[in-house]
Order: structure tokens, then C-alpha cells, then sequence
């Protein structure tokens, strides 16, 4: 089967589904893959067209790869990457046909600021059997919820800083009290033996003044004598 057909007018026919595999809960300034899944159900799918809307103003797409077996279609309106409408399109066949579900590719996402919104498959998606009919019937619909972790950090910043000043206060205390208990406090005891030094001192004065008074007396008697 071409992949031109998809450019047939499509009529409704057997149910089959595209979904995307995501939990919707995001981080700021972090990259997510997701898997966008086509299950044909009753029918056989020989060419897909998924269009995947999404919040342009927190979430920005930066790639998609195709899974393995698939033949993508690049013609105009069927590949298409809209950052600022969110709106993503991609295209492509199975030559022997899709009777099981499979992965048709992986968008990456990237969260570009906290907020909320919705990733949904849209209505215009097409899921084509060997009869050109559109058997897509029904589609995801997903919360998304991009948080900014930027607050946690703070909080944690903060904690270590105030431990490192408790540590540095410890330290600086510690200190102070071993440099003062290092100067001596004056005890009465040594204040005692300074004193008893000085008296010591003292009493060997007094009898070195006597004995000079005693030799001047004498000189002074032997000199009135001879005259």
C-alpha cells in the first residue's frame, strides 16, 4: 500500500487507539522521553498519522525518532514540530501492515518553566488500513504538571550554611576559653614568698650599715689622737 493514500479522504471505519506513554509530572530545566503508541485492535494498520498537542508554554519539543519498521512520510502537513502552537505531527507506513501495537516513535520533551496543561493525541490523527478508512476512534488525554525544583535547593543551601557557622562558633569559643585560662591568677601564697623575699632582703642590709659606721668611728678616733 502507498503512503500517498493517507492523502484520500478517510472514512470511519474499525476502532483502534494512539496513546502516549507519560506520568505528566516534570521538572524544570529537564529533558523526558515519550513513547507514542498505536494499537490497531480489530484492524490491520498500514499507515499512521499522530498528531500530539502539548503546553508550548512550559513544555518545548527538541526531537523525535522513529521506532524501528516504520517508513516515515515527510511530505508537507504530515511531519511537523510547532513549539509555539504545541501542536506535533508525524507520519508513517508499514508495508506488511500493524495487526499488534507498537511503538510508532519517541518525542523529547523539554520543561522550559513550572506550570500545568494537557498532552493529548489529537482527532486529527489518522490510523489507515489496507481500505484507505480511518480506524482511529480514540485518544489520550494527559495532565502535565512541570514543577520548579530551584525552592529545594535553596532550603538545602541554607541548612549547610547555618552548620558551618554553629561549627565555626564552636571553634572560635573553644579558642577563647583555652587562651584565657592560660594567664595566671596571683594566689596568696605567692604574694607571701615576694614578700618574704623582699624582708630577706632587708635584713642583710642592716648589719653592713652598722659595720660602716663602726670603721668611720674608729678612723675618726686615731685621727684626733695624732693631732
Amino acid at each position: 500500500m502507498s503512503l500517498f493514500a493517507l492523502l484520500i479522504l478517510p472514512v470511519v471505519s474499525k476502532a483502534a487507539t494512539v496513546s502516549v506513554s507519560t506520568s505528566g509530572n516534570y521538572v524544570v530545566g529537564h529533558t523526558y522521553s515519550i513513547n507514542v503508541l498505536v494499537d490497531p485492535q480489530q484492524s490491520t494498520v498500514y499507515s499512521a498519522k499522530v498528531v500530539v498537542n502539548f503546553p508550548a508554554d512550559i513544555l518545548r519539543v527538541r526531537g523525535f525518532s522513529f521506532e524501528s519498521g516504520w517508513m516515515p512520510l515527510s511530505q508537507t502537513g504530515y511531519d511537523s514540530i510547532d513549539n509555539t502552537n504545541g501542536i506535533l505531527i508525524k507520519t508513517g507506513g508499514l508495508p506488511a501492515g500493524l495487526s499488534s501495537s507498537k511503538v510508532l516513535g519517541t518525542i523529547t520533551f523539554y520543561a522550559v518553566k513550572s506550570g500545568t496543561g494537557n498532552i493529548s493525541v489529537g482527532s486529527e490523527s489518522q490510523l489507515l488500513d489496507a481500505n484507505n478508512l480511518n480506524n482511529f476512534t480514540a485518544s489520550t488525554n494527559i495532565p502535565v504538571n512541570v514543577k520548579n525544583a530551584a525552592v529545594v535547593v535553596a532550603k538545602k543551601t541554607v541548612a549547610v550554611t547555618q552548620a558551618v557557622l554553629a561549627n565555626s562558633t564552636t571553634v572560635a569559643t573553644s579558642s577563647t576559653i583555652s587562651t584565657t585560662s592560660a594567664v595566671e591568677t596571683p594566689t596568696i601564697n605567692s604574694i607571701q614568698n615576694t614578700a618574704a623575699a623582699g624582708n630577706a632582703g632587708s635584713n642583710y642590709t642592716w648589719p653592713i650599715v652598722i659595720g660602716v659606721i663602726i670603721v668611720l668611728i674608729i678612723i675618726g678616733f686615731f685621727v684626733g689622737r695624732k693631732r
